[in-house]
């Protein structure tokens, strides 16, 4: 199984720790907990980065909210 995750890592470097997981399930019909797979893979010197999704608030660029921060900037190299 270790040769699978390392398998994996090669065929596609953005897998997830869970994507992982469940394809060890799918291939090997075998549940590893994700601290595993890690633990493995940095046993092979990969490591893994969190994947972070950033939500942009609707508000953020507003058109009230740009000239907010326009007028902020020129203030500030006014100064």
């Amino acid at each position: 199984m270790e040769a699978a995750l390392v398998e994996y890592i090669e065929e596609n470097c953005l897998y997830t720790l869970a994507q992982m997981q469940e394809m060890l399930h799918f291939d090997f019909a075998v549940r590893i907990s994700t601290s595993l797979i890690s633990k493995k893979l940095c046993d092979k010197m990969y490591t893994m980065k969190q994947v972070h999704v950033r939500v942009e608030p609707e508000t953020c660029n507003s058109a009230q909210n740009i000239k907010k921060r326009k007028n902020f900037a020129d203030s500030l190299l006014a100064h």
